[in-house]
């Protein structure tokens, strides 16, 4: 009988926890003698007669059967479960030191700041980009970084989320009131004023006429479309274009320039297609919206037409951008005329195309800062 000091008595959940890892085909091998070991020990079977059981040695039987019978179990966090095979946990192998760094934390460091500050190196004179293989070859003539091979800078460099091979851009708001403005052009797609419309306008200058110098290769089973790469330029064409957000529908006019009497031109011929609705006009900081005879136009059209300036840099909230979008992608990107007439025909047969089928409100889905736009102002823009 085994002294009570060492005596295993297993509990249900243990009992089946032990059972459990000898009849699964993933068990780590090491496991399975150790689980052996402590089933026997139940039984009440001597070291030896384990030993022979299991087919390993009474040192490692001894070894085992203490461990578990001695393990306490750290103390249960409250408000936790009790793990009911918590001591079973000693079969398992403790942590270990591993392998010796290789490297020391200055090799790792001096890594770490050539990728940070690589452009400001001796070496890197000249450069505005670099990769990892770079900075291992900028190491060299460095002591303990000499040996760093690109596939451990690589590592290191990945351990803390560098990416000296990426660049992002970011622009500074140089408006201050760019968040009372950005609320008043979202106030209008969110809740536009009863009565009236709101139109976004902009202008696309330099829409190229080009001409490619070989027929497009129709499309075939098997085959995509080919275009020819190179092409002949006949001029550039601008385009003035207003975009209801309610409805969807867009009108627009060709010019050759894109001055403010061309704009002027735009505002009167836009005008008069609805005179008696209301407008909201949404428009950026041009300088040819600016001048005095555009706002002395639209002074002279009060109440009827309002101007809405979008904050600098916020031409992004003009939804007719994303019509521009749609523009270049289904009318320019495949088209092939031979002078600026061809195109000034085409944009209009394609807004019409547009208009009758396919016009729909955009959904704006602005996922940045929350607005909060007060009730006074609503009642504001709809007076």
């Amino acid at each position: 009988m085994l002294s009570p000091h060492y005596e295993i008595i297993l509990s249900p959940d243990e009992h089946a926890y032990l059972e459990a890892l000898l009849r699964a085909g993933k068990t780590p091998q090491q496991l399975i003698p150790r689980a052996a070991i402590i089933l026997c020990a139940q039984d009440g079977m001597a070291k030896q007669q384990i030993a022979d059981e299991v087919g390993t040695s009474r040192t490692l039987v001894q070894k085992w059967r203490n461990r578990v019978a001695r393990y306490q179990p750290p103390p249960a966090l409250p408000n936790t479960k009790v793990d009911p095979v918590a001591r079973l946990r000693a079969l398992r192998d403790l942590p270990r030191s591993g392998r010796p760094a290789e490297f020391s934390p200055l090799a790792r460091h001096t890594v770490v700041a050539v990728a940070c500050h690589g452009a400001e190196e001796r070496e890197f004179r000249g450069f505005s980009q670099y990769r990892v293989r770079d900075l291992a070859r900028l190491g060299e003539g460095r002591g303990e970084i000499l040996t760093l091979s690109p596939a451990t800078v690589q590592r290191i460099v990945a351990a803390l989320v560098l990416n000296p091979q990426r660049l992002r851009y970011f622009l500074t708001r140089t408006d201050p009131h760019f968040e009372e403005k950005m609320a008043e052009i979202i106030d209008l797609y969110l809740h536009p004023p009863r009565h009236s419309r709101g139109l976004g306008l902009a202008e696309k200058t330099g829409l190229p006429a080009l001409e490619r110098l070989h027929p497009t290769l129709p499309l075939r089973p098997g085959l995509v479309e080919r275009q020819e790469v190179e092409y002949v330029r006949h001029g550039t064409v601008k385009l003035f274009a207003a975009f209801a957000g309610g409805t969807g529908s867009v009108f627009a006019q060709c010019s050759q320039r894109h001055t403010n009497l061309e704009f002027r031109h735009f505002l009167r011929a836009l005008r008069a297609r609805d005179p008696d609705t209301r407008w909201h006009l949404m428009v950026d900081n041009a300088s040819f919206h600016k001048t005095q005879a555009v706002l002395d136009w639209c002074a002279t059209q009060r109440p009827k037409v309002t101007l809405q300036w979008l904050p600098t840099h916020g031409s992004w909230l003009k939804q007719v951008e994303m019509w521009f979008s749609i523009l270049s992608r289904k009318c320019l990107r495949r088209v092939s005329v031979r002078s600026t007439r061809d195109l000034r025909h085409l944009l209009p047969r394609f807004i019409t195309t547009w208009n009758t089928h396919f016009a729909h409100p955009f959904a704006w889905t602005y996922t940045g800062k929350p607005l909060a736009v007060s009730p006074q102002h609503y009642e504001l823009l709809a007076a």
